[in-house]
């Protein structure tokens, strides 16, 4: 389910999990064969994976799964720019075949290609917490001009990094059904999918530890200064409502709500089971001997998750016990404030963390011109079935920041009246997508709009608490991650917590800490309330 954000890096220490056994030299090392027919969804790719066979002299074979060429041997090292730009270049090569082709039989290579890979230039991209992001530019072509004109100057790479967080069967199946099926027809795109997506944004191939995607150009990152145009926030809740009542869910999305593969089945919400599974592993993280033999930085922990210090007698262990309950205590009450006081919350396909990062804008447009003709939200690695009001939810929260310093300022979310402007553009945008698919009268749609409002505002301040919850516990988890890789810093760590002393990346566990400590503060201020 759910970051990507701006100016410093918030990563799972992909480094330590990427190997370089096989990698890339240049295109001549790839062998292409094509699939009697091409598989499709999650078990697509694990189909695809136990029916390769293992790389014969240097040579690696390809399947396409969702209509696009997918490597399972090959797995790229971030430091080595050869490879990645020889695997991007392959990859396009093989998306833009034309489909009677001859994709059979090995690759050719020629002194041209090595070339060719030598001029092209290759960028890393700021602002990636959870995947290592690179673009690639390619030098200008010389075939014909259709060749020209289908294949593209520059594309994005993505090594995938929070190893065992996310599923990337899931991910890029789901990725491919949002795109549509390219330039290929639209086979496998959901209604109207140049409507639930930028037109522009596309998965070209993956590979083994990362994928190609298109490269959407004059584009930039929002920035928090967009927040305070309306014109920004009417563009958001246009393209949630797009993505939300747009798109067509899979079957196999229903099997990981823990559903049936039913698309009658009653769509379940995955928040809940995402966040018991990140608390397991933040358990089995803080079990693990380099964390449960420091009683200090077990405490530091404990700080961070309950917000105040453990006993100086308590074990590590004890300490370690004390902080996992402590979170699924909370999980469980607010799991059943949601079911008592909205048990009939609208469930649809999510995003999960809309932040900054991930909603691109017209370079050239900096005025207050409708913007959501013009914006692209991008990267749904964390998206999945949910409740849609957490996803409003969770965007307002990403409104108070804290991507930079790990220090979120809850004064910055939306007023009011600013949610309520929100809601009703959401609410009118989700209409019409019903209306042109001819399901107008459900959900929402059967209140007026005021009463509509009132609901999912009611809706949004309980799962504010949720996104403080669910990402406070993902802070916490990376960190842990980072005590075991050690690459922790323990320096001046509990003067860190307090925003103190600052890193020089950034600080998860600072993050999870004040993600968790607004957590109780909009439950104090929910029980007062109420």
């Amino acid at each position: 389910m759910f970051p990507v954000r701006t100016l410093l890096h918030r990563q799972f220490n992909f480094k330590s999990t990427i190997i370089m056994t096989p990698s890339i030299q240049h295109p001549a090392t790839i062998a292409t064969t094509r699939a009697s027919s091409s598989f499709v969804g999650p078990d697509g790719y694990a189909r695809a994976r136990s029916q390769t066979p293992a790389n014969n002299g240097g040579l690696f074979k390809m399947v396409h799964v969702e209509n696009r060429p997918y490597f399972p041997l090959v797995t790229i090292d971030p430091s080595d720019e050869a490879s990645m730009v020889s695997i991007a270049r392959t990859i396009v090569e093989a998306y833009y075949a034309d489909a009677d082709a001859d994709c059979d039989g090995d690759a050719a290579g020629s002194d041209s290609d090595d070339n060719k890979a030598e001029a092209a230039q290759i960028t890393r991209i700021s602002g990636g917490l959870t995947n290592a992001l690179f673009k690639v530019d390619f030098p200008p072509a010389s075939p014909s001009p259709s060749e020209s004109s289908r294949r593209p100057s520059s594309v994005l790479i993505r090594i995938f990094g929070a190893e065992g967080m996310i599923d990337r069967d899931v991910e890029t199946a789901t990725f491919a059904r949002l795109c549509g099926d390219g330039h290929k027809g639209d086979k496998y795109a959901s209604h109207s999918s140049s409507s639930v997506v930028h037109p522009s944004l596309d998965l070209i191939g993956r590979f083994a530890n990362g994928r190609v995607e298109s490269w959407i150009s004059g584009m930039r990152q929002s920035t928090t200064r967009d927040f305070k145009d309306s014109s920004f926030m009417g563009g958001v809740a246009t393209g949630l409502a797009r993505l939300h009542y747009g798109f067509e869910i899979p079957d196999y999305l229903h099997c990981q709500s823990g559903g049936e593969e039913d698309a009658n089945e009653v769509l379940k919400p995955t928040l809940w089971k995402v966040m018991g599974a990140w608390i397991e592993e933040l358990e089995a993280f803080l079990h693990k001997g380099v964390v449960c033999e420091d009683s200090d930085l077990m405490q530091l922990f404990y700080l961070a998750a309950v917000g105040r210090e453990a006993n100086e007698s308590d074990s590590a262990f004890s300490i370690k016990d004390k902080i996992i309950s402590h979170l699924k205590s909370e999980m469980r009450w607010l799991q059943s404030m949601v079911q008592e006081r909205h048990p009939n919350a609208i469930v649809a396909f999510s995003h999960n963390d809309l932040c900054t990062a991930n909603i691109l804008l017209d370079a050239s447009a900096e005025d207050n011109s409708n913007k959501s003709t013009t914006m692209c939200i991008i990267d749904y690695e964390y998206g999945s079935i949910n409740y849609t009001m957490y996803d409003v939810a969770n965007f307002f929260c990403e409104l108070c920041g804290g991507n930079n310093n790990g220090i979120p300022d809850l004064s910055s979310f939306p007023s009011h009246e600013r949610q309520r402007d929100f809601i009703r553009q959401y609410i009118r945008e989700s209409r019409k997508v019903l209306l042109e698919k001819n399901q107008y009268g459900m959900g929402e749609t059967d209140q007026n709009e005021d009463e509509c409002i009132d609901e999912l505002q009611s809706q949004i301040h309980l799962f504010q608490l949720a996104s403080n919850l669910i990402w406070g516990v993902w802070g916490l988890v990376q960190a842990s991650g980072e005590v075991t890789h050690r690459t922790f810093c323990t320096k001046n760590a509990k003067l860190r917590l307090d925003g103190k002393v600052d890193l020089d990346t950034f600080d998860n566990l600072r993050y999870g800490k004040n993600r968790l400590g607004n957590y109780m503060i909009c439950r104090e201020k929910m029980e007062f309330n109420h």
